[in-house]
């Protein structure tokens, strides 16, 4: 006894793989994409000149100046911000209490009569 037949004809079958591919592709538009990219080079860039320039949080900003390297690590920086301290981030936190850094305050030095 054969196999049995999943579609009645290759038209069919050509159906079916046209409905998948559509449903597992998505579909990008290619000009925010590109303006997209080009924020996140502007991103990387801005770090770089800030890390020259001596910039806390930019220093801790770790390896290569990669757009996606600055977004992942501009996140770690926001979610040790919010979250208890625990393995790298806890650095981070420790090094923004330490040097009297606060969420509000931008990463500047805010005494209390500021606040």
């Amino acid at each position: 006894m054969g196999r049995p037949k999943v579609y009645v004809d290759a038209a069919a079958k050509h159906r079916a793989y046209r409905a998948r591919l559509a449903a597992e592709t998505v579909r990008v538009d290619r000009e925010r994409w590109a303006a997209l990219e080009g924020q996140a080079n502007r991103l990387a860039e801005a770090v770089g000149q800030a890390r020259a320039a001596g910039c806390a949080v930019a220093c801790e900003i770790r390896g290569v100046l990669a757009a996606d390297t600055v977004l992942d690590s501009l996140s770690e920086w926001f979610e040790a911000c919010t979250t208890p301290a625990k393995g790298r981030t806890a650095g981070m936190a420790q090094s923004r209490a330490r040097h009297g850094a606060t969420a509000r305050s931008g990463g500047k030095e805010v005494s209390a009569k500021e606040q």
